[in-house]
């Protein structure tokens, strides 16, 4: 069992005494069932679940529930256990395969008879009529796939050194060299490996990137076959197209999106098959802004960025050309656009709201985000090149914006601070977490 970071938020909702459902979204293959079935088999007397798209017999019975008592007879029926008034948790995973389920949720919460674990992808759809009752009764959270941080604790790295490196980090000052080279090589692997669970462990077993490889494959297959369900039941979908189009865009210079260069499509005509992307969390979309005086507002011009939810994965439909690149370092390759996508990936996962800043007289940065209170703004730029140093739109904004924080600099090279400048290595991005300023 690899630690996750969700695992404290579903401890969080036990010592809360659960008077909330806990909901998890997520891609398919991150981990989401095993790690709730983990918790509550470890943590509960009384769990029980079911799972809607292999349980036809319970999915047929609770489709033809019309009423809060219905559900609950229905549960006494579905499951063989002893259900305790109180006590028993139910885990009812998939929970997308029937949507009218998940409108009884503030009344199955309200009565209390038992504690609501849900669980699914494609789940922000659903919500979007009862956003409101949701959040009075709910929990929502998303399960992304593995953290640099996570990856490293499940390849044995040892939390004191991952500590030293925080530390060194909020003051701000030189990562010793040792520990330095260590955590570049450790980098490198998860460029190749990437976060999906299995894929890790398939790493952590074979110490061999082909059966890494092999691994990633299968499920880019399985999310295909998602791809072409949803395209059969819309023939306008162009998911598997624009899926695979993601890493060709994400080479180019100036990055963002462009639909001419995807189809003869005008925007409206693709919106659905790039909101499909999305909400199931196979991709991320970065979306421009150019206006930061009052806090961060997004562009009229719909102009944005797609990344792939894993680096490994990112590698994987690569090819094995730009994985071994990536092995030895090949100094004439540019690897902005993969760096990019792990930096993006690693801020997600602390729950930033991101965008990219992009002006036609003063140039882009790759992302920028507020803190939780929207009082101040973070700039993340990505700099592999040896003139690390020179960032011309970085120092625009920091001249220009009293309400920027800190600007960061993501490089090869260890940290220093220059002014509001910290320049870190590029490995460390994921762990800002604990130098948010709210």
């Amino acid at each position: 069992m690899f630690y996750r970071k969700i695992i404290k938020k579903l401890e969080q909702w036990k010592e809360n005494q659960n008077t909330k459902a806990f909901i998890l979204q997520g891609p398919r293959q991150t981990g989401k069932t095993y790690i709730i079935d983990w918790f509550c088999t470890k943590n509960f007397d009384s769990y029980v679940n079911i799972n809607l798209l292999t349980n036809k017999f319970a999915k047929d019975t609770l489709k033809k529930c019309n009423n809060t008592l219905d559900i609950l007879i229905a549960f006494s029926t579905i499951f063989t256990n002893k259900l305790i008034i109180g006590q028993t948790v139910i885990f009812i995973d998939e929970i997308q395969a029937l949507p009218n389920l998940i409108t009884y949720i503030k009344e199955l919460v309200l009565d209390g008879s038992f504690k609501y674990i849900l669980c699914g992808s494609l789940l922000e759809p659903l919500f979007r009529n009862i956003e409101d009752t949701i959040v009075e009764v709910a929990e929502l959270h998303t399960l992304y796939p593995l953290s640099f941080e996570e990856f490293l604790l499940a390849t044995n790295v040892s939390q004191d050194i991952i500590f030293l490196t925080k530390e060194k980090l909020k003051n701000e000052s030189d990562l010793p060299e040792t520990v330095l080279l260590s955590f570049m090589r450790y980098f490198k692997q998860f460029l190749i490996v990437g976060g999906m669970p299995s894929v890790i462990e398939k790493f952590i077993k074979f110490q061999n990137y082909e059966e890494v490889f092999l691994e990633q494959q299968r499920i880019l297959t399985l999310y295909n076959k998602d791809f072409k369900k949803y395209e059969t039941l819309d023939k306008k979908l162009h998911i598997q197209k624009l899926f695979s189009n993601i890493p060709t865009q994400a080479k180019k210079e100036y990055n963002r999106f462009s639909i001419k260069e995807f189809s003869n499509s005008r925007y409206e005509q693709i919106e659905k098959s790039i909101d499909y992307l999305i909400t199931a969390g196979y991709a991320h979309k970065i979306n421009l802004t150019n206006e930061l005086i009052e806090g961060i507002k997004k562009s009229k011009r719909k102009m944005f960025k797609l990344y792939f939810l894993d680096i490994g994965l990112l590698i994987c439909k690569e090819g094995r050309t730009t994985r071994n690149k990536i092995i030895i370092e090949d100094e004439n390759y540019n690897f902005n656009y993969i760096y990019e996508n792990f930096v993006c990936t690693q801020l997600l996962q602390n729950n930033y709201s991101l965008y990219y800043y992009n002006s036609r007289k003063h140039g882009e940065v790759k992302f920028v985000y507020e803190n939780k209170t929207k009082t101040q703004i973070t700039i993340v730029e990505i700099k592999q090149e040896k003139y690390y140093q020179n960032h011309n739109t970085l120092d625009y904004l920091n001249k220009t914006y009293q309400n920027i924080n800190t600007s960061y600099v993501c490089c090869n090279h260890n940290i220093k601070k220059n002014n509001k400048i910290l320049y870190i290595p590029i490995f460390l991005i994921g762990f800002l977490e604990d130098n948010k300023t709210d």
